[in-house]
């Protein structure tokens, strides 16, 4: 009866062994059931955040100073984590821009302080534009179309301006993102097509 329990103690074990060697034919493939996950334009992804916690950097290089009130809850954001870049609504603040990390929910104010590389991979620039019919087309072979109300602004932006894109919470739904042009230092509403 001894020889029983200690055949049942070391069948684990031997099925471990036999199932880990590698020239098994038997061995079950694991597939990863999760499908490959993929983000908007909008998205970005924390690269860096100063000692003090004043600046951060993000995926092209990209430099934003942080409001100071209320910045704490960046010290909880870890590299990698996916942030969406949008207008601030904040009234009477400074800042122009807000930040929100989608791994936490938090989110801070921030001013775009340094443009991105120019090297960088993740580097959007205007490569052809149409003031006339306000659309634009990036290095990324995104095409873009101008809110009608942004077209003021639209006619300072000229070929190899630097392009951030961000998701507009602010006016006109319709236009979900918003491009943010870091030579001119203002940003545009637009819709992708």
């Amino acid at each position: 009866m001894k020889q029983f329990f200690y055949c049942l103690l070391l069948f684990p074990l031997f099925l471990s062994a036999y199932y880990s060697q590698p020239d098994n034919p038997y061995v079950p493939i694991r597939v990863n059931s999760y499908p490959p996950l993929y983000y908007p334009p909008s998205c970005h992804w924390l690269s860096a955040l100063s000692g003090l916690g004043k600046s951060l950097e993000i995926e092209d290089g990209s430099i934003w100073k942080i409001d100071q009130h209320g910045h704490e809850d960046v010290f909880y954001w870890r590299v990698n984590d996916p942030l969406v870049l949008t207008q601030n609504r904040d009234w009477f603040s400074s800042f122009e821009y807000r930040l929100v990390n989608q791994a936490t929910g938090g989110s801070i104010a921030v001013n775009l302080f340094l443009g991105p590389i120019l090297a960088s991979q993740h580097t959007r620039f205007v490569s052809s534009i149409d003031i006339t019919r306000g659309e634009v087309i990036l290095t990324d072979s995104s095409r873009w179309i101008i809110c009608p109300s942004d077209i003021s602004l639209f006619h300072e932006w000229v070929l190899n301006d630097c392009i951030l894109i961000g998701s507009n919470c602010g006016w006109e739904p319709s236009y979900d993102f918003i491009l943010i042009n870091s030579n001119t230092n203002d940003f545009v509403r637009a819709r992708q097509f």
